[in-house]
């Protein structure tokens, strides 16, 4: 057989074995390209951002989560938003979920009582059980039982009333949710110091800070629980030091770091600090006191000490616009 007519041959062959689909793109099946299709509409997943004003964005992170394990969740808590990427058909039921999770904007209140306590009746409040000066982070419930019966806040009253308790300050913290507020009860000291050279002399007035420095981040959790970040600094004066020919107050301080939930519109102890006055009282015979010499050999010094403890109370509650 001539070698042309082989090579048609073979030609024609493989145009009749070809596939028509390779041949015309166009004749491709109607049906399996709007099969094609209906699953990468529904693969397609599309992208909703919701803002909290109430709960904290993890609260709300878990809830979501437990309705559908394969959302992806973008969490900003420094924006209060979670940005969600979800399936078409799932939508309305996150919207219906986010509308009942968002309720009204609310800001926090915070009142805050400090009081200082005379020690020999710390018990009848039951103080001595507390936790002393050291940070922690465990959430004081030793009061629970007390405060069911008798206000916290109603038998420090009757105490003050003894006269064996003060309200030192009764500040009010106002806090956007997730926000931290701080505030310094106290006072700035006055001091100078002296620079002495051959030719001139320079003084100088510093300040120096005392108190109560107290820090509070709230969140709330629900309409019944607030989770608080709470850091006190107390500082004061404990003596005053010449160095130098100059005088330098000498501070001493202590510190208090409490990561804690709070019951809503329940009063809870947070935390205390306790300081001793030590006074010295001399004591004479009324006759020998007018003679100088016989004052200082007759007297009797008498050393008293004086033991407080300040004591910091907060009450939060939910102020809904």
């Amino acid at each position: 057989m001539p070698y042309y007519i082989m090579s048609l041959i073979l030609l024609f062959s493989s145009i009749i074995q070809a596939n028509p689909i390779m041949q015309y793109p166009n004749a491709l099946n109607r049906e399996t390209l709007q099969s094609i299709q209906q699953n990468l509409n529904k693969n397609k997943k599309i992208m909703t951002i919701f803002e909290s004003n109430t709960y904290s964005i993890e609260t709300i992170k878990t809830i979501l989560q437990n309705y559908d394990p394969n959302l992806f969740i973008i969490t900003k808590k420094e924006t209060g938003k979670l940005v969600i990427l979800h399936h078409e058909n799932q939508k309305e039921t996150l919207k219906k979920m986010l509308q009942q999770l968002n309720l009204l904007p609310i800001k926090i209140q915070i009142d805050c009582y400090i009081f200082e306590i005379n020690k020999e009746y710390e018990k009848e409040l039951n103080l001595i059980n507390s936790p002393l000066e050291d940070g922690t982070a465990i959430n004081y419930k030793n009061l629970d039982s007390l405060a069911e019966k008798v206000s916290l806040l109603d038998t420090i009253k009757t105490l003050e009333k003894q006269g064996q308790a003060s309200l030192i300050a009764h500040p009010q913290f106002k806090i956007e949710n997730g926000k931290t507020a701080s505030l310094i009860i106290g006072e700035k000291l006055p001091y100078i110091t002296s620079i002495i050279n051959t030719t001139s002399t320079s003084q100088s007035l510093h300040h120096v800070q005392t108190g109560l420095n107290i820090s509070i981040q709230a969140t709330a959790l629900s309409e019944t629980q607030l989770q608080c970040l709470i850091q006190c600094d107390l500082s004061n004066v404990k003596l005053w030091k010449t160095i130098q020919n100059n005088t330098y107050p000498i501070l001493g301080s202590r510190t208090l770091n409490i990561e804690t939930i709070l019951d809503i519109n329940q009063a809870s102890l947070i935390t205390q600090f306790t300081d001793s006055i030590s006074k010295t009282y001399q004591s004479n015979n009324p006759f020998l006191k007018r003679i100088p010499f016989l004052k200082k050999l007759t007297g009797i010094n008498t050393q008293k000490t004086k033991k407080t403890k300040l004591c910091i109370i907060l009450k939060p509650t939910l102020l809904k616009n």
